[in-house]
């Protein structure tokens, strides 16, 4: 937790979108925290999303990268590999139907 910095640079990306966080200080001791996340449409259904912070202290990575197909205008189904360096077992794989709300 702390104040963020959210630029919108998603002029980069074509049918998508794309962002950077920047968390200068924290107040529950994990220190400052960079992040890019981004979105990207494949065809009429499916997308390709994801995430990936650097925590400066202790200097570990967390990720996720998801392709989505979409089954109904609120139901996906959805694909993601993760990393978090946090973890004794950093590598995963999750897969499920994403409702939106």
């Amino acid at each position: 937790m702390g104040p963020v910095f959210k630029p919108d640079i998603s002029k980069f990306v074509d049918n998508g979108s794309f962002g950077m966080k920047f968390y200068p200080m924290s107040s529950d001791d994990k220190g400052m925290q960079i992040g890019l996340w981004g979105n990207k449409k494949l065809g009429k259904d499916c997308y390709l999303e994801g995430f990936v912070d650097y925590n400066f202290d202790p200097k570990k990575f967390v990720g996720e990268l998801q392709f989505g197909k979409a089954l109904t205008d609120s139901i996906n189904l959805v694909i993601e590999g993760r990393y978090n360096g946090f973890q004794e077992s950093e590598f995963g794989i999750g897969t499920g139907i994403e409702i939106e709300f």
